[in-house]
């Protein structure tokens, strides 16, 4: 009986995810914690100027792969999602993005963000549980936040989410650590395999990943 219990609850805890980690209520105080700093978003155990120089290497490999496929930035109409510091916001504004939605699942950074970025939109969105804000975007950025997606259930919504909103020729740019096999790094982060995208995006064309900071990046285009 105890083998029964314990195999239901692992399976469970596949699906829905670790009852332990509460992902809107994680980071809400991750952020109040932080703030700015970019150890909010970035690793722990950095200084905040150790994750400013990760990310502006990591900012580098993110135009080159956008340098592929977008030639207008200004007539792109852009999803962030997990925003979180407004790290990837500031880069796209000094592209020349006029239409930029970020999207966190927690609104506590979002009084700043919106004095710095005021012709910007920010919403309060769990892509894992909430539809996405406007019908469709060329580009949709999904930067260190699937493996913080712990449930199997909530995975599956988010890609659904990005499919049904990305445009006719769109590109999503997506990071992972793609493992052999999916399994729990910590209780609030999650390795995926990289047949984990493909199985959701069939029929998309996926580029091959390349190193990522700790992870890989790649890119699915609807074309």
């Amino acid at each position: 009986m105890k083998k029964i219990s314990s195999t239901i609850r692992k399976i469970r805890q596949k699906l829905l995810g670790d009852p332990k980690y509460v992902p809107a209520r994680y980071w809400k105080k991750r952020h109040a914690k932080f703030g700015f700093d970019m150890r909010g978003v970035g690793n722990k155990s950095y200084s905040d100027e150790q994750n400013r120089q990760d990310y502006a290497q990591a900012e580098t490999i993110v135009l080159e792969l956008c340098s592929e496929y977008v030639s207008n930035w200004s007539s792109l109409k852009v999803l962030d999602i997990g925003c979180g510091t407004g790290f990837y916001t500031e880069m796209l504004q000094r592209q020349g993005v006029k239409n930029y939605t970020g999207i966190d699942i927690s609104d506590q950074l979002f009084p700043e963000l919106r004095r710095r970025f005021p012709d910007y939109t920010f919403r309060k969105t769990d892509v894992t549980s909430e539809d996405l804000p406007d019908k469709s975007y060329n580009l949709v950025l999904m930067i260190d936040v699937t493996q913080h997606i712990v449930s199997e259930q909530g995975f599956a919504r988010a890609m659904e989410n990005v499919r049904s909103h990305l445009s006719s020729n769109g590109i999503f740019i997506v990071t992972s650590w793609l493992a052999d096999q999916t399994h729990k790094r910590t209780y609030y982060e999650l390795a995926r395999s990289f047949d984990c995208y493909t199985e959701q995006f069939e029929g998309y064309k996926i580029s091959q990943p390349v190193p990522f900071r700790d992870k890989y990046i790649f890119v699915v285009s609807n074309s």
